[in-house]
């Protein structure tokens, strides 16, 4: 007697290669979208706390101004590049970005933009050295790293007693602001874009009318 035979067929089977492939380049479409949206979501948030502390810089400018006016109880000087509020000196330049290592006027470059300090040369008021590694002693510098003032000033506002303070503090290299108009102060930024901390751009502007208390 004769067993009967039988023949086991598998049918399973591997992918083929165009099966392979079609799914590497799909696969690779979606991990190339998915890092250009975690890229893009880095970038926003780096721009927003760019711009957060721009504006946070120009305010502390603007408020530590104007405490000096309503407090110091002296007068109030102003010079090209300097403000002195009683014993406080306020030396600053314009359209020069802040970098902390070289001052270069070609590049709008300088070691420090606004140094705050108690001002020794009075009642003279004469700027200090922004170029050199520490201007003075007893000051500190109230501007960061790539960010430049466009606009300070302090003005009699029009009444007796009354000063305006007005300030305008950019952050981000030549080539992202337009500096097109004659006016440093209404100068604004270009469409920024890329991932290099200097390619980003803000701009806060700050103004307040403060006078002077009665001592």
């Amino acid at each position: 007697m004769m067993a009967a035979g039988y023949q086991s067929i598998n049918s399973s089977r591997g992918f083929t290669i165009v099966e392979l492939m079609i799914s590497i380049t799909v696969l690779s479409v979606v991990l190339l979208l998915c890092s250009a949206g975690i890229a893009r979501i880095g970038q926003v948030y780096y721009k927003g706390i760019i711009s957060a502390s721009t504006q946070q810089t120009s305010r502390n400018i603007s408020d530590d101004i104007a405490r000096s006016i309503q407090f110091s109880g002296g007068e109030i000087v102003t010079a090209p590049n300097v403000i002195c509020i009683g014993e406080l000196r306020y030396t600053y330049v314009l359209n020069a970005q802040s970098h902390k290592t070289i001052t270069d006027p070609a590049l709008n470059l300088s070691r420090h933009v606004l140094w705050r300090d108690t001002n020794p040369s009075l009642p003279a008021c004469i700027p200090v050295n922004l170029s050199a590694p520490i201007p003075s002693p007893t000051g500190s510098d109230m501007v960061g790293e790539h960010m430049r003032l466009t606009q300070l000033d302090v003005v009699p506002s029009g009444t007796a007693g009354l000063y305006s303070v007005n300030t305008v503090l950019m952050y981000g290299d030549n080539e992202v602001i337009d500096m097109t108009p004659p006016a440093q102060r209404d100068w604004f930024c270009k469409n920024s874009g890329g991932f290099i901390i200097g390619s980003f751009c803000a701009r806060s502007e700050q103004s307040t009318v403060v006078g002077k208390r009665l001592r």
